[in-house]
């Protein structure tokens, strides 16, 4: 999802919103975001992503909880979060799309 950025010379639609949590996703992007993104207010990263590079002045920053992804090596493969079998209605409401504007 968050590689969607390397399209917006193609086309109109933007996220609301663009989130990140991985810092090297976010370093291997870096580029795109600051040129789309640099002095925007929704853009919300996870802390380490503060710690590995520079961020713009206005971005949100988030705890990332490492220990949920912990629990593949701890529990193999037990996952406790729970989704719609329906992939559909969960795409459609849990992702920004529904709240997606178009910017000129």
């Amino acid at each position: 999802m968050n590689a969607i950025i390397k399209k917006f010379h193609e086309m109109d639609f933007r996220p609301t919103y663009y989130g990140i949590q991985d810092h090297l996703v976010f370093k291997a992007l870096e580029s795109e975001i600051m040129e789309w993104y640099r002095d925007n207010d929704n853009i919300f990263v996870a802390d380490r992503i503060k710690w590995h590079s520079r961020i713009g002045k206005n971005w949100n920053v988030f705890p990332l909880n490492m220990s949920y992804h912990a629990y593949k090596r701890w529990f193999k493969n037990q996952f406790f979060v729970k989704s719609s079998d329906d992939l559909y209605r969960s795409f459609l409401y849990n992702s920004n799309i529904g709240n997606s504007k178009k910017e000129g």
